[in-house]
């Protein structure tokens, strides 16, 4: 899985004629073949997102899980982080030729999250023993809590940049 956003200054990139919201949301179903679009209703609350979908340009397809659009950014989700931000770019721009969107006056950092499965070719519980306290504890808790005794192993590890 690969994500990047965009925040923005709404007003800053906002149509100044305005936008009519049912046509924004109806042209960009139909640009990218989202499966399943926004509510109009919902979308004041939770954003315009929209599922499933793809852009096809040449003889590649970029498959899109998830696109949202709110007052003040936009966040792409597909499988690979350079797709996404291919995407988010895409929109921008078709956005701002389409719909009279307004590139930003402050500049805001895209932000990129990826999820990477590793599988290894042995367990890796070895090198985990310095956790195994932690472990122990969770599965003391459980045994005592739900009269349940089950294995405790490690299934996932995140790591995350800090700024």
């Amino acid at each position: 899985m690969g994500r990047a956003a965009q925040y923005y200054a709404a007003d800053e990139v906002r149509p100044l004629g305005g936008l009519n919201l049912p046509e924004f949301i109806r042209l960009i179903q139909d640009r990218y073949g989202f499966v399943k679009a926004p509510d109009l209703k919902d979308v004041g609350q939770a954003g315009a997102k929209f599922q499933t979908g793809r852009l096809t340009i040449g003889n590649k397809t970029i498959n899109i899980t998830e696109l949202a659009v709110f007052s003040d950014g936009m966040v792409v989700t597909s499988f690979h982080t350079d797709d996404a931000e291919f995407i988010l770019k895409d929109l921008f721009d078709w956005a701002k030729g389409v719909f009279g969107f307004r590139d930003p006056e402050t500049e805001k950092p895209r932000i990129f999250e990826s999820h990477i499965v590793i599988e290894f070719d042995r367990p890796i519980d070895p090198a985990l023993q310095v956790f195994d306290p932690v472990r122990q504890e969770i599965a003391k808790s459980v045994e005592d809590t739900y009269r349940v005794k089950t294995p405790i192993g490690y299934h996932r590890i995140d790591l995350r940049v800090a700024r």
